[in-house]
């Protein structure tokens, strides 16, 4: 909220999208940013839609990317009674237990965060995305947690902050000469 209120004229500000996963401490942000809306981003709507429909072999291919192309209509018509049928269409078919409780869990994500996804299809003109996914794995994933290593706090927030300021191609020479982008200038100047 405060980088809002030092960047923008809040009187003028209509809505803040808060993208995420439906996580409870992405939502928390709604408490806490004026205007803001949550919006649960397609990667993850997606990714359990995946979950649920199952793996895709040869032999049904055809009837699972039908399967996969009925639950994202249902879902993007808001239709939450058709996207259920689907699911326990599905359902009924799985024999193994454990990956029908998967199934279900994943079903459950999906109704837990409707409000979520009828703000992603009600506001879709306004909304360009959410890179948050991208960030988090070919950003910061790859370099402190895909090839683990010891980090203190000083380092890990400047190599995060280094790397960021990277994809943004942001110069090095720029960074060391504006100290407010890192918190240790002698760390990073090392």
């Amino acid at each position: 909220m405060s980088y809002i209120e030092n960047n923008y004229d809040t009187e003028y500000l209509e809505r803040v999208y808060i993208s995420g996963d439906g996580a409870n401490w992405i939502k928390t942000g709604l408490e806490w940013i004026i205007k803001s809306v949550y919006v649960l981003d397609e990667f993850h709507m997606k990714k359990a839609v995946n979950g649920i429909v199952g793996k895709i072999t040869k032999a049904n291919k055809k009837e699972k990317e039908k399967q996969k192309k009925e639950m994202r209509t249902a879902l993007r018509r808001l239709n939450f009674v058709r996207f259920k049928e689907i699911c326990y269409e599905i359902l009924e078919e799985e024999m193994e237990k454990t990956t029908r409780e998967r199934k279900e869990d994943l079903m459950d994500y999906i109704l837990n965060n409707v409000k979520g996804i009828k703000n992603l299809y009600r506001n879709k003109k306004e909304l360009h995305g959410c890179s948050a996914e991208g960030h988090v794995s070919h950003i910061y994933s790859d370099r402190m947690s895909s090839r683990p290593m010891g980090w203190s706090t000083t380092n890990i927030n400047n190599i995060s902050r280094l790397r960021t300021a990277k994809e943004d191609k942001i110069s090095t020479e720029e960074i060391l000469n504006n100290n407010k982008k890192v918190i240790e200038l002698k760390e990073i100047q090392k």
